[in-house]
């Protein structure tokens, strides 16, 4: 990947600009945040802790509205880039009990050359890109100052290091989109997440298997007493696994792949050879939201401003969302800041994407007990249009994609 290069540090070339956007976290919301904000000719900074390509604690899913985010950005080949594979049904299974239904539009990607290609695309747009970078926001020096601030001129500053070297650059607006923990706000504390009771942690990875239970186009959900874990085959032929694991169920010795291997026996599913030796990743508690998503010439975008345990790949479809929404606001933000930004982004947000995250929200709180999902898969078989409407609300659409223009209106 091209990145950042002088003959001296990279960030001491950063810390010499002005930035009018620092985004902080290459994930899906802040690399499509970045490339829709320079292809309007803006100066963005895109950093991310991690080196590129880098594994995810993720199942690899993209549901429908996900993959009409990135055609309607002009951003289609980021599937083929990413060994997608159209997904055709979705079956789930708690012990003796199951439900099937059709899944239209989703696609199971590799999460890692993903997660690339959306960076290539930000850099192919003019962002300049800093991987292996940790970036914290630092707090205002004075609020008074901050709140007479209506003019451009006036800063957000953030602490860069990589390797042996740190350096503060600045910029006209940050936007933070640096996933669940937002480690980049931990000066903040009042951005500090509120933690859903009950939450449970995220597993996930992807492994080699050439055995024929898991064939491609279909994604299977094993639902047992510790969690529950979801696997999907990639056009590369890899299988992408995806998990909710109760935390109490890691205690002791306790291997992560052994309960998900425990998960997939309780419901008859095969157990894929690779299991045991998988490169497992986690997560912090899953469901939970931020404290405050706005802040002065900061906005907070993606997972990092609230999540919900996904099942058919809602989590990267409500990141995407957030960074088309967050575009125009971004846009107005470089031109001139007004305090009334962070107001109008909390409303937007909540408004166009958390409020969309109740379904997900029950659902995992159903999944938490496996008596429960029996009867719920036993009333989705003898009554096929409830499983239908669920999954209508989960992959639901807006009445309409905002325009790509940042500075239309998405009132």
């Amino acid at each position: 990947m091209i990145c950042l290069a002088s003959a001296d540090s990279p960030l001491a070339e950063a810390a010499r600009t002005t930035w009018d956007v620092l985004v902080i976290g290459a994930g899906p919301a802040g690399s499509l945040a970045a490339t829709l904000l320079a292809r309007d000719g803006r100066q963005v900074l895109l950093v991310d802790s991690h080196a590129f390509l880098r594994e995810k604690a993720c199942g690899g899913c993209l549901n429908a509205l996900a993959v009409e985010i990135l055609r309607h950005c002009g951003l289609g080949h980021v599937l083929e880039q990413s060994d997608a594979v159209p997904l055709r049904s979705f079956r789930l299974v708690c012990g003796r009990h199951q439900a099937s239904w059709p899944l239209t539009g989703s696609v199971a990607v590799h999460r890692g050359r993903y997660n690339e290609a959306l960076a290539q695309s930000a850099m192919r747009e003019g962002a300049v890109f800093l991987h292996s970078t940790r970036a914290v926001v630092l707090p205002q020096e004075d609020r008074a100052f901050a709140l007479r601030d209506e003019g451009a001129a006036p800063v957000r500053r953030v602490r860069l290091q990589r390797e042996n070297f740190q350096e503060t650059v600045t910029a006209r607006l940050v936007l933070s989109a640096d996933g669940l923990s937002h480690s980049s706000l931990k000066r903040l504390p009042e951005f500090a997440s509120q933690i859903a009771a009950g939450s449970q942690i995220g597993l996930g990875g992807a492994m080699t298997d050439e055995t024929a239970e898991w064939s491609a186009g279909r994604l299977r959900m094993a639902v047992g007493g510790s969690g529950y874990a979801g696997l999907v085959r990639t056009a590369s032929g890899s299988l992408s696994l995806g998990a909710a694991i109760d935390p109490g169920a890691l205690t002791g010795n306790v291997q992560p792949a052994h309960i998900l291997e425990q998960i997939l026996n309780e419901c008859g599913l095969p157990v894929p050879p690779g299991l045991a030796g998988m490169d497992l990743r986690g997560t912090p508690l899953l469901t939970r939201r931020a404290g405050r998503c706005a802040g002065h010439r900061l906005l907070v975008l993606g997972d990092a401003a609230g999540y919900a345990e996904p099942f058919t790949g809602e989590g990267i479809a409500w990141a995407l969302h957030s960074a088309l929404l967050a575009a125009p606001v971004a846009a107005e933000a470089c031109s001139g800041w007004r305090t009334e930004l962070e107001t109008d982004w909390a409303r937007i947000l909540r408004r166009k994407v958390i409020r969309n995250q109740w379904t997900c929200r029950l659902l995992s709180r159903l999944m938490r007990s496996p008596a429960l999902a029996g009867l719920s898969l036993e009333l989705c078989r003898r009554l096929p249009v409830v499983p239908r409407s669920i999954m209508s609300q989960i992959g639901r659409r807006p009445p309409r994609l905002p325009p790509l223009h940042p500075h239309n209106p998405l009132l």
